[in-house]
């Protein structure tokens, strides 16, 4: 199992189950990627995560032969998650040329190019790629909706729920169901209903 998380700071980190301690993640390391491997890939804007996330996705397609219904990938908006998937594409078809001798390599193939190795890698991407609508590419939001669905009867969620983008309009209309129910039954409540004292008739209390 191999997950990567993406954290708003400045550093790269990796860490192997069988060296804990955090080491500095180079993402064109000649070293293949390890399944067993914690990746926390903490950039501010523009630094460069998605190509670290995308590059991390192929190499280990490349290297570690993973398949494409293996791989969940999530961010934040919608926009984001276009792009990803996107990217993502890109970047392995750039592999796949690089390494059939159509493009540039980059750093990380150095050690792919013997022929056998390199004959696995391009087998790997090409089946990759040819069922790459089974890469899970989605919004967080979209990933827990897409669970509670398929937890069906399961799940704890009715099965016609539907996840909206604002509850603002939601939170109106319980406040205003809960006010009419209320000035329906005693409607002086919307004044006051008892006065503290005659000396100081602006003070109510709301029952």
């Amino acid at each position: 199992m191999v997950s990567i998380q993406m954290r708003m700071r400045t550093e790269t980190k990796w860490a192997t189950m069988s060296n804990p301690k955090n080491a500095e993640f180079d993402i064109n390391g000649a070293q293949p990627f390890s399944r067993n491997a914690l990746v926390s890939i903490e950039a501010s804007a523009g630094t460069g995560k998605t190509y670290s996330l995308t590059t991390t996705v192929v190499r280990l397609v490349a290297e570690q032969g993973i398949r494409a219904d293996q791989i969940l990938l999530m961010t934040f908006t919608n926009e984001a998650t276009g792009e990803l998937r996107l990217e993502t594409r890109r970047r392995c078809r750039e592999a796949l040329a690089a390494l059939a001798g159509a493009g540039s390599a980059a750093p990380w193939m150095q050690h792919m190019q013997a022929t056998e190795v390199r004959d696995v890698a391009i087998v790997r991407l090409e089946e990759f790629l040819a069922r790459y609508d089974e890469v899970t590419i989605s919004t967080i939001h979209g990933f827990c909706q897409s669970v509670l669905r398929q937890a069906g009867l399961d799940g704890e969620a009715p099965a016609d729920f539907d996840v909206v983008p604002n509850i603002d309009p939601i939170i109106d209309q319980v406040i205003t169901d809960l006010l009419a129910g209320r000035l329906s039954i005693d409607a002086s409540c919307l004044y006051g209903t008892k006065w503290k004292k005659k000396s100081d008739r602006k003070s109510t209390r709301l029952n």
